[in-house]
């Protein structure tokens, strides 16, 4: 026995060697993610080996490389775009009152161009993070950069026998993988291989370490965020047209302080009017195709059955699903409930189980032929002695199919929502551009021309601002985008498409938009007015009433 299970190590070390290889975020992005176009071919071998890896990215080859491009910049660099830009935001901050400007005249021009810049610079720096932060090793997060398990760079391409190998080799390296990134679109649940996939990592570990990334979500979201760019400039461009006349101070709207500063507030809602309406047709249509993506996935999910799916090599197809039967029963599907309900245990007596399972297809392999690269194995059907369909069979394929439909599809929506459905993390994400820029032009605007917006003089104003701009985009701005995106999804299913649906939908955004932002400032108002005047006149029936 001893003997055996040194045998069974070397064989491990062996594969691991030879075999099981990762790589890094700058090696599958460079060139915008070459790596997922099937027709660009692996000209260098930049892979490494590894005992285990960080993320396996599971992926349909039919899918957007575009798509899959964008998805792995939001997983690989998201955090690390949102740590850059909050230490620029930081450093701007005292850029404001040490401009020596005179609180008692009205902003110009001047002023806005300096936001503008400002901004601007922030949103490059973001944005060029973002795309390429892959190639940066320092961060909050850590100083190190995930290791990826990626098909195309971690299989070898040039040798057939050593190609066969690996790919034999595969689920060995999904039991490996701490988390499981599934890069869907329509076609994943269609291809046998992503299922295998699949089915090895949620029975080794669980769903909850599966990270589902539809496709349509990062393109959708960075969608957002150009148009959220196009609003602020559109934005910058109305406010220079506002102040070329002259420098703008606080209107005189009303001879109540208080009422004053609140309708002033409102007035703001014109000078954003112009670049939502611009925006607001492609991003009604945007929020309509995330829609539909959203429900359509879900549909797949509560209708899969992995005897409908695709197999390139139709040899392969019965020992790939003699496989998943062999690792699901009706008992695990009803665990796994539990799991997907919080009571998460034993994952590590799992991952073991599966992994010695594995370890005996591995001696067949080698029975086959030897893994190095010059005798490498016949790269022909995953097995030579395919396990005969059956009952067992069936039942193991049905549990699997349960599996799917019923805890992996609940902890998918458990992540992502139903179709009407986006957390707040998304939404600050999506609007942050028009986020930094209302923070920027707010400090740039009341706290540096103070007097000339009756702003007090002390550090209170600083604060004031700061407050404001949390208000607006910590409360209000989240509440934009699921208040649209409901709307949108209601009148897509209630009214077929055409003209009609299209009205409905810029004329239900329009109101919608206005609304949500109305009320925004209609809060900030209401805030200044209390704060700076210490009274609740501009309220109706409040007559004279002071705070203590």
């Amino acid at each position: 026995m001893a003997m055996m299970h040194s045998r069974e190590l070397d064989l491990r070390e062996e594969l691991q060697r030879s075999l099981f290889r990762a790589v890094v975020g700058s090696d599958v992005l460079k060139a915008f993610g070459s790596t997922f176009r099937q027709e660009t071919p692996v000209d260098d071998d930049v892979s490494f080996a590894v005992s285990e890896v960080d993320i396996f990215v599971s992926h349909s080859w039919s899918s957007d490389s575009w798509a899959k491009y964008f998805a792995l910049c939001r997983e690989l660099n998201l955090h690390k775009a949102l740590e850059s830009l909050s230490v620029l935001l930081v450093l701007f901050f005292p850029l404001f009152p040490l401009r020596g400007i005179d609180p008692k005249t009205g902003f110009d021009a001047e002023t806005t161009l300096f936001v503008a810049v400002c901004w601007l610079s922030a949103m490059g720096v973001y944005l060029a993070v973002l795309f390429f932060g892959q190639h940066l090793h320092i961060g909050v997060s850590g100083p190190r950069n995930p290791t990826l398990w990626v098909d195309k760079l971690c299989i070898h391409q040039g040798d057939a026998g050593q190609k066969a190998a690996g790919i034999r080799a595969l689920p060995f390296f999904v039991t490996q993988s701490s988390k499981f990134l599934m890069l869907y679109d329509g076609s994943y649940l269609d291809r046998l291989w992503c299922v295998v996939e699949l089915a090895t990592f949620v029975n080794s570990s669980s769903c909850e370490h599966v990270c589902f990334v539809p496709l349509w979500l990062p393109r959708w979201l960075f969608t957002t965020m150009l148009l959220d760019i196009l609003q602020g400039c559109i934005c910058i461009a109305a406010l220079l047209a506002s102040c070329a006349p002259s420098p703008q101070k606080l209107s005189p709207l009303a001879s109540d302080r208080s009422l004053n500063h609140f309708l002033n507030n409102l007035l703001l809602v014109v000078v954003l009017l112009p670049g939502y309406i611009v925006v607001l047709v492609p991003s009604m249509w945007a929020l309509g195709r995330k829609a539909q993506g959203h429900e359509e996935m879900l549909r797949q999910f509560a209708a899969f059955d992995i005897r409908n799916c695709k197999c390139s090599d139709e040899s392969d197809r019965q020992p790939l699903q003699a496989l998943v039967a062999g690792l699901f029963t009706e008992d695990d599907v009803a665990s796994v409930s539990i799991e997907v309900a919080g009571s998460i245990s034993d994952s590590s007596e799992s991952t073991t189980s599966v992994s010695e399972e594995w370890h005996g297809s591995y001696r067949s392999l080698v029975r086959c032929g030897s893994l190095s690269a010059d005798e490498g194995p016949d790269p022909g059907p995953l097995s030579q002695e395919p396990r005969k369909e059956g009952s067992g069979s069936d039942s193991g394929l049905e549990a699997f199919n349960a599996y799917v439909r019923g805890p992996l599809r609940q902890a998918l929506m458990d992540k992502l929502g139903d179709e009407t459905f986006l957390s707040f993390r998304t939404c600050f994400v999506a609007f942050l551009p028009g986020s930094s820029f209302f923070l920027l032009n707010t400090l740039a605007v009341d706290g540096a021309h103070s007097a000339a917006f009756d702003f007090p003089h002390s550090p209170e104003k600083w604060i004031l601002c700061l407050v404001e701009a949390a208000i607006m985009n910590l409360t209000v701005t989240p509440l934009l985008l699921p208040n649209l995106l409901y709307l949108t999804h209601k009148v897509y299913i209630s009214v077929r498409p055409g003209c009609l649906q299209s009205l409905l939908t810029l004329v239900g955004g329009f109101v919608v938009s206005t609304l949500v932002i109305f009320l925004g400032f209609a809060a900030l108002g209401a805030l200044e007015a209390v704060v700076l005047t210490h009274s609740f006149r501009f309220f109706p029936n409040q007559g004279s009433s002071e705070l203590c």
